[in-house]
């Protein structure tokens, strides 16, 4: 968690770092062993503070199981 949360400005816009002086909420991206494999996707997109505790706030482990 990085970029500071704000909606998408218009326009195309390349690996963007976002940073809002004051900002309450931080990027979330993907999704968690809670969510359906829809949400898992990096173009999933969401915001979370710092002391937010959720299921859906995570990660997921993705291999090949040999």
């Amino acid at each position: 968690m990085q970029d500071d949360y704000e909606p998408y400005k218009d326009g195309a816009e390349t690996d963007p770092l976002v940073e809002v002086k004051g900002a309450q909420y931080k990027v979330l991206r993907g999704g968690s062993w809670y969510v359906g494999p829809e949400y898992v996707r990096a173009s999933e997109r969401d915001r979370g503070g710092p002391g937010d505790r959720d299921p859906s706030i995570g990660f997921r482990c993705v291999g090949e199981f040999r």
